[in-house]
């Protein structure tokens, strides 16, 4: 599937296939486009002939968001109807990347290319078909509710135009993705992670990741990594404005320089501070106060149940000496170091940014191909962070039964559990790229002060419009509107109005296709059930099927006190909780919850 060279890597696309079904887990009809043109569909007395065809393809074959759906119906086949084929399984997290079936390779191009089919097809030059079936369902489903085992007529022959429409637009924009990082020097992988890391590596010369000999140096080097930023402020605002920075992780990958070479670790308090004031750049272990008097406190730790928090008080953590910096010039003290994790210098990756960055003015920021180039520089910073505890996942019983567990006998699903870092697990550049995301957010929320109402790591949503750093340069924030009714039940689970379109939006992490109704019917009590797509592969191996449709449920287990990390009190707004507070209410078991409290003293004389 993939072709490496002293170059670059690039992709082989033997074919892309589709499938239509009813209800979602019915197939209806089938189709399989060749990269030479030729076509063919199947309809649903023809489910065997597709998948011996399919199966018979020497090479690799797309499908359109496939790991997630088509890919788990071509399994689901395989263990229905007894094949031999043995599959070999790639997953990352609850998407199948690709299968491996005999000599086809089906792969997600989703994976490659992280965008919708309406958007993607854009790059191909075309436009994604409509159905042209009329809805019977009144949910405005795009008359896929008319798919029908068994349909004929004038709806039969639309759904075969649309069918064949969808494997075009998937074939075309994959041709056009591959010719456009040929003619700029881009490698394309399985993913468009493995890609970018694959690209910089190879243009800047950056080194495979040495920690193979002292895993316990990684994890203290990992220690020092976080995530994004997301937190309510203001659950309930009726208006404000709000901005979004041009590119977090890019714009960290182009300002900031990262450590490189061979780490070397400290554990004594004496050593590392004599690391800290060498200016050596690493992974810092120490003991620090944050003033409780700070309405956005500036470091994040990882609470015992895995979650992170930004609280004040005294704590005790790992952080890059980027974060600690900026913590102590607002206002944090550092009390002790403990331990350390250096490196003998800083590299720049500027030069791959700038040149990513060119591809995408001149592709254009708002076109389809433009949004892929920003992807392709996004991805890289969780490459990064790859961790190297992995799952790899075999249907059929393996060669070799050497660490293989029979996990699923009613699907022949075998399992291994592997750790290794890879060439990219470089750490510490994730961990300095995110601190600096971070760092300029916190700047951002420590402008705006109380009239902060929520953040997402590259946006700030405040009732105020006096934001630092405005502009559309890289790393600058953008002003991108006002909105008004602003809601949040939960970190990544708000809606709010943008009044310069009257379109009513929402954000429901793990709640997809949820509108502003069933939002608010959401937020009063109701449960909501939702019955769109199929089941992921390891979800449906746990239900008992491999494709079987998807029943979400879900009821509002909020409070309506805490909000992530952040406590509500009597004036409307979250404030942060003391450490040794948060942790005891966050340990499985505890019986003492939070409740609404009055607005500390602090909060009204502090605008940071």
């Amino acid at each position: 599937m993939e072709r490496t060279n002293n170059k670059r890597a690039s992709i082989d696309i033997d074919a892309v296939f589709d499938i239509e079904t009813q209800d979602w887990d019915k197939f209806v009809y089938g189709g399989i486009l060749y990269s030479d043109g030729e076509y063919r569909d199947y309809s649903w007395e023809e489910q065997k002939e597709f998948i011996d065809d399919l199966l018979a393809i020497d090479g690799t074959v797309y499908a359109h968001n496939g790991g997630r759906f088509d890919v788990l119906y071509v399994l689901d086949q395989l263990v229905k109807t007894n094949r031999c084929e043995k599959a070999t399984i790639i997953a990352t997290g609850s998407r199948i990347a690709m299968a491996e079936i005999g000599k086809t390779k089906i792969a997600d191009s989703c994976a490659l290319v992280p965008l919708s089919l309406e958007k993607a097809a854009k790059i191909g030059g075309v436009d994604k078909l409509e159905t042209n079936l009329d809805c019977e369902c009144g949910k405005s489903c795009g008359g896929y509710c008319a798919i029908r085992v068994g349909m004929g007529g004038s709806r039969l022959v639309a759904l075969r135009r649309y069918l064949k429409g969808d494997c075009e637009a998937t074939l075309k924009y994959l041709k056009a993705i591959s010719l456009f990082a040929e003619d700029n020097d881009l490698d394309l992988k399985l993913t468009i992670g493995a890609s970018a890391w694959s690209n910089l590596s190879r243009t800047l010369n950056i080194k495979q990741a040495t920690w193979k000999n002292d895993e316990h140096l990684y994890k203290r080097a990992r220690a020092g990594y976080y995530g994004g930023r997301v937190q309510v402020f203001n659950p309930n605002s009726l208006f404000g404005y709000r901005a979004d920075i041009n590119s977090a992780y890019p714009a960290a990958l182009q300002q900031i320089s990262v450590p490189y070479g061979n780490p070397k670790g400290y554990g004594s308090s004496e050593l590392t501070e004599n690391q800290w004031n060498d200016n050596r750049p690493g992974v810092y272990e120490a003991t620090v106060n944050v003033p409780r008097d700070l309405f956005v406190p500036p470091l994040p730790v990882k609470l015992r149940d895995g979650r992170i928090a930004y609280p004040v008080g005294t704590l005790r953590g790992s952080w890059t000496k980027l974060e600690l910096e900026n913590a102590i010039a607002h206002g944090c003290e550092i009390v002790d170091f403990r331990s350390c994790v250096v490196w003998p210098r800083l590299v720049s990756l500027r030069d791959w940014v700038d040149k990513i960055w060119g591809l995408r003015f001149a592709a254009g920021k708002s076109t389809a191909l433009g949004t892929w180039v920003k992807f392709y520089a996004n991805s890289l910073t969780g490459k990064f962070a790859q961790r190297p505890e992995k799952t790899c996942w075999r249907l059929g019983e393996p060669k070799t039964l050497r660490g293989w567990e029979l996990v699923y006998p009613a699907f022949d699903v075998w399992k291994k559990d592997v750790s290794f870092h890879a060439k990219n697990s470089h750490v510490q550049f994730a961990a300095y790229l995110t601190a600096s995301a971070r760092i300029s957010l916190y700047k951002q929320l420590s402008k705006v002060g109380k009239q902060a109402v929520y953040c997402d790591t590259d946006s700030c949503y405040a009732e105020t419009n006096d934001f630092a750093n405005l502009g559309k340069e890289l790393g600058q924030w953008d002003l991108e509107g006002e909105y008004h009714d602003f809601c949040a039940l939960a970190p990544k689970f708000y809606r709010f109005i943008n009044p310069a379109t009257g379109k009513r939006v929402v954000r429901s992490k793990g709640m997809p296709e949820i509108d502003f109704e069933l939002f608010d019917a959401f937020r009063n009590g109701e449960t909501i059930s939702q019955e769109r797509g199929v089941r992921q592969f390891k979800s449906g191996l746990m239900a008992g099927e491999l494709f079987g449709r998807k029943h979400l449920t879900r009821s509002n287990k909020q409070d309506g006190v805490r909000f992530g990390d952040r406590i509500l009190a009597n004036d409307g707004l979250t404030y942060p909780c003391d450490i040794v507070r948060l942790q005891k209410w966050t340990t499985p078991g505890t019986k003492e919850h939070p409740t609404i409290r009055e607005p500390l003293a602090y909060a009204t004389k502090s605008a940071n």
